[in-house]
C-alpha cells in the first residue's frame, strides 16, 4: 500500500505505528476516521493487525474498512486512509504521508526513536494517556532524526477516554466524555494530525493552548494557587469540577510542559507547600499532626 497510486492519486496514508503495544494506536486510529470524516473527508481504515481490532471501532461507526493483511481491492473514491499496524509488524507494509508514533511511557519512547531512525517520510511523536511530568514528554526529538516532529502538548490520561475505549467507543460519543478535558486535547491533537497531513479542516475544534513557561516567582505562586483551588473544588463539590475544566481549556493542567523549567517547578513545589501550611493552619492542625 503505497502513496500516490493510480487508483487513488488524491488519497492520503497516515499511518500509526508504535513496536510497543498499549500505546493506544487502534483506539486513536478510530477517532481519527471519525474526526477526518466529521471534516467532510472521505475516510477508509486500514488495519494490519490480525485481530482486525480497528474494524471493530468503525463499524458501528459506519466508517468503511478494509484488512490489509489480505488481498483487498482499495476504493477509489477516498480522501485518507488511516492505518493501524500492529506492533509486532515485522516488515512495514506501507509508504504513508504521515507517520504518527504515540508515546506513553519511557518504553515507548525508546521503541520510537529506534523506528523513526527506520521510516521513511514524515513522523510525528505524540504523547498520549500522559501523567505527571515523564522526561519523553518534552521536545525531546534526537538531533539525528531530521523528519521527525514532536506534536506538542499530546493527551493527558483521561478517564473519560478509557472508559469509552474499554467499550470500544468514542469518547464524544457520551456528552458527559465530550465536555471531558481529554476529549478537548484528543480532538485538538488528531485536527493537528490532519493538518500535518496536508488537510483544509471545515470544522476546527477550538484550540487548546500552549502557555509560555513560568518564569518568575509570583506567577508560579498564581499557578500553583490556582490548580489547589480546583483541586479543592473536584474535592468538595463534583466531579469534573467546572474550575478544573477551566484551567484546563487555559492550558494550566498541561502537566507535558512540567520539568521544562526546574527553576519554575522548584517555585512551584515551594508554593504548594506553602500553600498546604497555610491551610493547615487554618484547620488548626499542628505541624507534628500534619501527614
Amino acid at each position: 500500500m503505497t502513496k500516490n497510486t493510480d487508483t487513488r492519486k488524491l488519497a492520503k496514508i497516515i499511518a500509526l505505528h508504535n513496536e510497543k503495544g498499549g500505546v493506544g494506536s487502534t483506539s486513536t486510529a478510530g477517532h481519527l476516521c471519525w474526526r477526518g470524516r466529521e471534516n467532510g473527508l472521505r475516510v477508509t481504515g486500514v488495519s494490519f493487525d490480525p485481530t482486525a481490532e480497528l474494524g471493530q471501532w468503525l463499524e458501528p461507526l459506519g466508517i468503511p474498512w478494509i484488512d490489509g493483511l489480505k488481498a483487498q481491492d482499495l476504493p477509489d473514491d477516498v480522501d485518507l486512509f488511516v492505518a493501524d499496524i500492529h506492533s509486532c509488524a515485522d516488515d512495514i507494509p506501507v509508504d504513508p504521508d504521515l507517520w504518527v508514533i504515540l508515546i506513553e511511557n519511557r518504553t515507548a519512547y525508546e521503541n520510537a526513536i529506534r523506528l523513526s531512525d527506520r521510516l521513511t517520510g514524515p513522523i510525528l511523536w505524540v504523547p498520549n494517556h500522559i501523567h505527571g511530568t515523564p522526561l519523553f514528554a518534552r521536545r525531546e526529538v534526537p538531533p539525528f532524526l531530521k523528519r521527525v516532529e514532536m506534536l506538542f502538548p499530546g493527551v493527558p490520561r483521561s478517564h473519560a477516554i478509557a472508559e469509552a475505549g474499554a467499550m470500544g467507543r468514542l469518547v464524544w460519543s457520551t456528552e458527559e466524555g465530550a465536555r471531558s478535558p481529554g476529549a478537548l486535547y484528543l480532538r485538538d491533537t488528531l485536527d493537528r494530525v490532519l493538518e500535518r497531513a496536508g488537510f483544509e479542516l471545515k470544522a476546527p475544534a477550538p484550540r487548546v493552548p500552549t502557555p509560555p513557561l513560568i518564569t518568575d516567582g509570583a506567577a508560579a505562586v498564581r499557578h500553583a494557587h490556582a490548580i489547589a483551588a480546583a483541586l479543592l473544588d473536584a474535592e468538595i463539590q463534583s466531579w469534573p469540577s467546572p474550575r478544573i475544566e477551566a484551567l484546563a481549556r487555559e492550558g494550566l493542567l498541561d502537566g507535558a510542559r512540567d520539568g521544562a523549567d526546574p527553576a519554575r517547578d522548584r517555585e512551584i513545589q515551594r508554593a504548594l507547600a506553602g500553600l498546604a501550611d497555610a491551610l493547615w493552619d487554618r484547620a488548626g492542625v499542628s505541624p507534628r499532626g500534619r501527614r
